[in-house]
């Protein structure tokens, strides 16, 4: 049950950053956070991931939903088993991150996109993004040091 409270309390976090960014940043602007390192600027991203398939949006919103309902269906029940909390940490955080993004696609018709890491030049994420890839790295640790156990 902790992992369901997890995914819900993950979830509204975001929600409530993207609503707050959509309040209260003007569309594009660029606000400097650290200087030559973050900053935030509000985008709408109407595709995929790098705004890839905007122009196929609602084949997008409709295959992000589909996954989203798919690893309810096989992870929710493992989240009631004993054992392998890491690997159900890092499921619970790609699911609260994919299921803001596909809320905001269905909600919104675009995700809320706001981080931007100076470093990685042109690309703009949100916290959700940050959710699914820290829930991958858990998840693929994880998987791999079972394996190293077995053997």
């Amino acid at each position: 049950m902790i992992y369901v409270f997890i995914i819900a309390v993950l979830f509204l976090l975001d929600l409530f950053v993207k609503n707050y960014i959509e309040k209260n940043k003007e569309l594009g602007k660029e606000e400097v956070i650290i200087k030559d390192k973050l900053s935030i600027r509000y985008i709408r991203n109407k595709g995929a991931i790098y705004s890839t398939f905007e122009d196929k949006s609602a084949v997008v919103r409709g295959l992000s939903a589909f996954l989203i309902v798919l690893m309810w269906i096989v992870c929710v029940p493992m989240f009631f088993k004993k054992g392998n909390q890491g690997m159900k940490l890092g499921l619970a955080f790609i699911m609260a991150g994919g299921m803001s993004n596909v809320y905001d696609r269905i909600k919104r018709k675009y995700v809320v996109d706001y981080i931007h890491w100076n470093k990685l030049k042109k690309i703009i994420f949100n916290i959700s993004d940050v959710f699914i890839v820290t829930g991958g790295i858990i998840t693929i640790i994880c998987s791999f040091v079972k394996e190293s156990v077995k053997h």
